[in-house]
């Protein structure tokens, strides 16, 4: 009887290690890249540029589900004027002072990277757009990944990359 159980424990032990199962191979999946940029474009109003901020990825991202950023500018060349509306059904929250503004959004259904945040701006002297910087401090897609681990920091002006 002792012979007849170590040979059934045996079989079943052989029968449960299947090599060809996909829990027996190892996927690596590499992290992504991603990146922030703030994009510039003109206003219908003459003097005036619209600040987009926005993320990409060297692989596609999903739906951004919330974000918090601080965004830097020269207060003696650029005024902020306020937010100009998206209609991505996001919810966001401004918090200016004089060359720091602190933003934030979240959207239950997320919103598309590419347009996180839309600031407008009064200009005096276009040069200072180019020191214009970002620091996105959360990121999350909306199914509640953290993507902050992911993120590649801007190199500082005047740094070597």
């Amino acid at each position: 009887m002792k012979i007849h159980l170590c040979i059934i424990a045996l079989g079943i032990g052989v029968a449960c290690a299947d090599p060809h199962s996909p829990a027996g191979s190892v996927v690596r999946i590499e992290p992504r890249h991603i990146s922030s940029s703030l994009s510039i474009s003109d206003s219908s109003t003459p003097g005036v540029i619209v600040v987009t901020l926005g993320v990409r990825g060297d692989r596609a991202l999903g739906k951004i589900g919330s974000f918090t950023a601080r965004i830097s500018y020269d207060s003696t060349a650029l005024t902020f004027l306020g937010e100009s509306a998206l209609a991505d059904g996001g919810l966001r929250a401004v918090n200016p002072t004089s060359g720091l503004i602190r933003v934030a959004g979240a959207a239950a259904s997320g919103m598309d990277g590419s347009t996180l945040i839309a600031l407008r701006f009064g200009v005096t002297d276009r040069a200072a757009l180019s020191r214009a910087r970002v620091d996105i401090e959360e990121l999350h897609e909306v199914n509640r990944t953290d993507l902050r681990s992911q993120l590649i920091r801007p190199t500082p002006p005047g740094k070597a990359p």
